[in-house]
């Protein structure tokens, strides 16, 4: 049997499953008030993370939506930083100005 959850209005929250491959498991779409999300600790734009009932990680991106709600936006993938560093960029050439 599923466990049914409830969002913030005391309402059943709607469900989705799990984006482990593999799982499945249907788990609730959190949507947050803005100061519900500023009692977790969570800001804005930022990315924060979670575990799921069935064990496994979500990482978000808190969004603003409607009505002063807060969509938790899935990260997919990674972001890693830039693989060239300072050096490794062209060069401007500085604007000489050639008399004719």
């Amino acid at each position: 049997m599923l466990p049914i959850w409830v969002n913030e209005d005391g309402q059943r929250a709607q469900t989705r499953p799990c984006r482990r491959p593999g799982c499945g498991r249907e788990v609730p779409i959190r949507r947050y008030r803005h100061q519900t999300l500023r009692q977790i600790g969570w800001s804005l734009f930022r990315v924060a993370r979670y575990v799921e009932w069935c064990g496994h990680g979500q990482e978000f991106i808190p969004v603003p939506d409607y009505a002063e709600r807060v969509r938790l936006v899935p990260v997919i993938g990674t972001v890693a930083p830039p693989s060239r560093t300072s050096r490794d960029r062209p060069r401007a050439t500085p604007w000489r100005v050639v008399p004719t």
